[in-house]
Order: C-alpha cells, then structure tokens, then sequence
C-alpha cells in the first residue's frame, strides 16, 4: 500500500499507482509537456503528461528519481513493516529496483506479507509472476502527437462517463495494470485494463474535437467477470478563453441488457492563483445502472448494482482543486443502486513529510486507505499505513482494516 494519488480529474494532479503518492508540482512543471499544459488549450497534454511523470513508489519511496544526461538513474531499496490487518498480526518484506532513462522508467519488486506468520498467497500461480512489474512508463512525441504506454499498478482511470474512479485495488493484494494514451490538440484516445491476470475492466474512450469548438465523446467499458458492458456516445461544445474551459455536452449510454439512458453534462476548468480548479455536473434519466457503472467500488459491488438496474434517474457533482502545496477533490454521486461519495486528497505536511488519502462510501460499503511517510536521515524513511479493505473474490465479501508501519532504506 502506498500513498494515494487523485484520480484523472483534475488532470493536472501526477497519477501513479491506483493508491498513489505525493510529488513535487513544481519540478513537474519544468518539463515540457507540463509547459505546454499549463494552458487549457494544452489540456490534452497536460492529462498525458499526467499519464507518464514518473510513478515509482512503494510503501517506502514516495520520491520522483529522474536521470541524467550521463545514463540511467537506478535506486533499489528495502522495507520491513509490521502491524494488523483484520484479526491478525501482519509482517511483511519488500524490496524494489527502480530504473529509469530519459522518458522511460521501470520498477520491478515484490513484497512479501505474513498473516499470523503464514505467508500470503500473492504469488500463488506462475501467472502472478508479473506482480513483479510495479511500473513501466514509455513515451515519445511524434509530430505533435504524444505516445505513451504505462504498466504495473496504475492511477484510477477516468474515461468519459462510464469509468468514474475505478479503483482495481480493493483488497491490499498487488495488481498489474496497463495503460496506452495518444494526445493531439484535436484528438485524445487511451485504452486501459485494469489486471492483466485478473481483469474487471477493459476499457477505451475517444475524445475527438472535429470541427471546433465541436467534439465528440465515446467511450467503452467491459467487465470480463461479470459479462457486463457500457457504451456512451456524445457530441460536446467547448467554450473557452485564456484560463478557462467548459464543456457542455449530452450523448446516450447503452448498457447492453440493461436498458438505455440519455446524459447531459456541463465540466469546467480554471487555472487561477497558481493552481488547477475543476468542476463537473451530470444528469442522467433512463434504464439501467443510470450512472458510472465502473466506479471506485465497482468490484466489490457489481453484483448487487446490476441486480438494482431499473428505470430512473442519476447525477453527480465532483469538485477539486490541485497546486504545489496539494490537492483535494470530493463527489458525490446517485444511481439506481444507492449513492456514492468519495473523496480524496494530499499535500506536503512539512520538508520530510508526506500524506494522502482516499475514500468511497455507500450505504453499506466503505472503502479506503490513507498514509504518512517522514523521510529520516542516513537514506531511512518510515510510514504508516491506514486502510479498510475488502476480500473481493469472497462469495459474500467482509470488510477488514489494515494498520501497518514501515521502516525503509534505499542506496540513495
């Protein structure tokens, strides 16, 4: 478990691992990408370059490591941590390698983690092996088209309004996700699967401006596991000026077997007093789920949501901010199986601490994690670690909370 990162909204928070950490916004903003999204008109960039600033981070490293112009920067580091989770007494291990070149960076590891001194079976089958890969980020421009692909545990993806938050990891095992983006200033496209060895989610989206200021909108989500899917279709009109963006759009999503439902939307971005203000409004009316099917709890709650498709309506309202000294966003959504609300934030608490957080909440179901890390001299650091986590493959899914503490080294 390690800090959490906001999810994609606003776009100019860092994504990393879906529960992901804290990083210097102003170094960030010195690369070129960033200079080119500190505009909205370079919005597109800006999410893109989101997608690819380095995201090497485990429960003890919450640092960016870049590489110089003589070779690749390498970092490898060790973590013992001991606490509770649920009714039993956890101990665990973990040790990283962290590469990364120019535009590329990888970061292999694997933690080890006792129950009441039986080991966990994180790594049960030979197709686990690829829990070692915990971040790969690659990417280039081509023109004035950016590349990029992304793999290990990923940020949570946001993609139209079928994927809202989704968070793939809810029961505080390792996962292994990849992720593909290309960027334009008239087109955007990212496809995303959640767990390459457990998948709940395959997904694309399309962000087309054709004729400004007029787009189009689409997106696709598939749930393997459950055999469900959402379509959205949309057409959007962009208003906007020096700092300013808004998009009011509508468009349709079919969730096939479910029903049909039409959507209306008015999203909103400010770049004001050095930092990134978000906002976005929805309403929905129709059959079916009638809201973000694929939301952060969409895992632990997709059986009963799709048995609680029905004719109604839904809506949300989201609300952020993100700047060098932090960043929060809270939402709160309706849908015919109950409302949603999430909320999450982090900042620098001083020079050598760090904290973040997350959380979605129902009627019956609270999920999350928060975390604060100190760095220490002589290259230590230590963190504690909060969560409420679920066995999502249980018939009949318990909650547990997770209260862990690590001590950490590295070679730098």
């Amino acid at each position: 478990m390690t800090l959490t990162g906001l999810d994609a909204k606003p776009p100019q928070t860092p994504r990393d691992r879906e529960f992901g950490w804290i990083v210097d916004v102003r170094a960030a903003k010195k690369s070129p990408a960033r200079a080119r999204g500190v505009t909205l008109g370079g919005m597109r960039a800006l999410a893109f370059a989101a997608l690819l600033i380095p995201s090497v981070a485990v429960a003890d490293d919450l640092s960016v490591r870049a590489s110089g112009d003589d070779g690749p920067a390498v970092q490898v580091g060790a973590a013992l941590g001991a606490g509770g989770q649920g009714d039993a007494i956890y101990g665990g291990v973990d040790l990283r390698l962290d590469v990364a070149w120019g535009n590329a960076k990888a970061a292999l590891g694997g933690r080890l983690v006792w129950l009441d001194g039986d080991l966990r079976d994180d790594y049960a089958s030979a197709s686990d092996a690829i829990r070692v890969l915990r971040a790969l980020q690659l990417g280039t421009t081509v023109g004035e088209t950016q590349l990029g692909l992304a793999g290990g545990a990923l940020a949570p993806p946001t993609l139209g309004h079928v994927v809202d938050g989704y968070r793939v990891r809810l029961d505080d095992r390792p996962r292994t996700g990849a992720s593909a983006a290309l960027a334009n200033r008239t087109l955007g496209l990212q496809l995303d699967i959640d767990d390459v060895v457990d998948p709940g989610l395959v997904a694309g989206a399309l962000d087309w401006q054709f004729s400004a200021p007029w787009g189009m909108q689409s997106a696709v989500a598939v749930d393997p596991v459950a055999g469900e899917a959402a379509i959205e279709m949309g057409i959007l009109r962009r208003f906007s000026r020096e700092g300013v963006r808004t998009d009011v759009g509508g468009g349709a999503i079919l969730e096939p077997g479910l029903g049909i439902a039409a959507i209306g939307y008015v999203n909103t971005a400010i770049d004001h007093a050095g930092a990134r203000w978000t906002t976005s409004t929805e309403l929905r009316a129709g059959q079916g789920t009638v809201g973000a099917a694929f939301g952060p709890l969409h895992r632990l709650e997709r059986d009963a949501m799709y048995m609680d498709a029905q004719r109604g309506w839904g809506g949300a309202f989201a609300a952020g901010v993100a700047h060098e000294r932090g960043w929060i966003q809270a939402g709160v959504r309706r849908r015919t199986a109950g409302w949603l609300g999430t909320l999450a934030a982090g900042a620098p608490l001083h020079r050598r601490v760090q904290g973040a957080g997350w959380i979605a909440a129902t009627r019956d179901v609270v999920a999350g994690a928060a975390a604060v890390r100190m760095t220490l001299p002589r290259r230590l650091s230590t963190s504690l670690e909060l969560g409420r986590f679920y066995d999502v493959d249980a018939m009949a899914p318990s909650g547990f909370t997770s209260v862990t503490a690590w001590l950490s080294i590295t070679n730098e």
